[in-house]
């Protein structure tokens, strides 16, 4: 391999990285505004198709000050911990677990839409505006 494709691969590396931790400040940002207790452990189950998003979802957790329980859905579970306080999962993720407690974030109907949080993160705050 030559320096400039080991440059390149690093650079990708790096690209990645920024991204990842972009994307987890945003969805951090929109979480914060969530009624999340800021302590306890964050359930991460995202499949290998969604790898990106475990990523995302570790480096948001991080971000917000809880621990990471990552399940990983190869047909064994372990328990989840009984101080969950947040769930970031893609559908197949979320379809192996059976969360009881928790914010769940997610793709699927009747959760919080994760795109949208990550979306609404990156908004800046409105403008109060005052009477004159």
């Amino acid at each position: 391999m030559s320096v400039l494709e080991s440059t390149d691969i690093r650079l990708d590396a790096e690209r990645d990285i920024e991204r990842i931790h972009s994307r987890a400040s945003r969805i951090a940002r929109s979480i914060r505004k969530l009624p999340v207790h800021q302590t306890g452990h964050a359930v991460i189950a995202c499949c290998a198709d969604h790898l990106e998003d475990r990523h995302v979802a570790l480096e948001a957790a991080r971000l917000l000050g809880l621990n990471s329980f990552v399940v990983v859905n190869d047909g064994r579970h372990d328990e989840l911990p009984t101080d969950t306080t947040l769930v970031l999962a893609c559908g197949e993720g979320l379809a192996g677990i059976e969360p009881t407690t928790g914010i769940i974030v997610s793709d699927v109907p009747g959760t919080y839409w994760w795109k949208l949080l990550e979306l609404r993160g990156g908004l800046p705050e409105p403008e109060v505006l005052e009477d004159r």
